[in-house]
């Protein structure tokens, strides 16, 4: 079924060379949708905590004990790599290529991020004791990591500057009830509350975030997963009705107000919906033929 607009009416399909597609990790099958139409693309076999992708289309997922790369159009990863816990969050680094990875330690030990310069590539750890637990990561335009969590009962956000070894605490003059997703929106960083949903935009100084701005968001629930950000919309895993997103809401970023479309139709109970990302194939490109399913 295609996806419904806020009115219940069907929006136009997008042109192919728009090639958006839009991966959903679940915490028991993952889902490629296509984009604003909102039609199953494929299922991806193997549960995810978040997702991720880089300017070349290709997505990461992460899940318990290792992290998996695809291609832009597939649902059967080309590389994947194992860590010594469980890959909860990723990002990529737009001047490197390199990617990052939130790894929950197993047990008597740190949560710590892992950075890989390729997937074949043995990766490097880095912990800090501004971060007591490490949720969300996102790197800047500039190479910069950005990683959230908690330190003991408190909200935190720590960074990683662009070729150094040591992270840094950063000072956020904004309460956050529960960390969400860190990301690039192309002009600041931003910082997802995933309760009671809402988007901040940060600038950042030194030492200190200073919000800007915020996208709020009708109708999103009271709790959210991990959201991304790109071509203009923000796409929020959510739950109107429910304690677990169940579906994906879509809105104008960083407008944020009502709700443009709704996608809900490939979930059943006892499923959650927790991260979902963004796939572009690049101008030129080919990626493969699509089979709706």
């Amino acid at each position: 079924m295609p996806l419904k607009t806020a009115d219940g009416s069907y929006p136009a399909t997008p042109a192919p060379s728009q090639n958006i597609l839009l991966y959903a990790a679940g915490n028991r099958k993952s889902y490629v949708l296509s984009y604003p139409d909102g039609t199953l693309v494929g299922r991806i076999d193997r549960p995810s905590f978040g997702a991720c992708s880089d300017s070349n289309g290709n997505v990461y997922m992460t899940g318990v004990g290792s992290v998996a790369e695809f291609a832009y159009g597939q649902t059967t990863p080309f590389a994947s790599a194992n860590v010594p816990g469980t890959a909860y969050s990723c990002s990529v680094d737009p001047t490197t290529g390199d990617l990052a990875v939130v790894v929950f330690c197993s047990s008597g030990c740190t949560d710590e991020v892992a950075i890989f310069p390729s997937l074949a590539d043995p990766p490097q750890f880095y912990e800090t004791s501004a971060l007591t637990q490490m949720l969300y990561c996102g790197y800047d335009a500039a190479g910069n990591l950005f990683v959230d969590g908690y330190d003991k009962q408190h909200f935190a956000l720590a960074e990683l500057p662009a070729g150094q070894t040591t992270f840094s605490p950063i000072a956020v003059g904004q309460t956050i009830n529960i960390p969400g997703q860190v990301q690039w929106d192309g002009q600041y960083m931003t910082l997802e509350d995933a309760y009671n949903p809402v988007i901040y935009r940060l600038a950042i100084s030194g030492s200190s975030a200073t919000p800007v701005g915020s996208t709020q968001l009708h109708s999103v629930g009271r709790r959210a997963g991990q959201s991304w950000i790109g071509k203009g919309i923000v796409v929020v895993p959510t739950a109107p009705n429910a304690k677990r997103a169940i579906e994906l809401g879509v809105w104008l970023y960083p407008r944020g107000g009502n709700r443009l479309h709704v996608i809900k139709w490939f979930l059943t109970p006892h499923k959650q919906i927790t991260g979902v990302t963004m796939s572009v194939l690049p101008s030129g490109q080919m990626g493969p033929r699509l089979q709706h399913r």
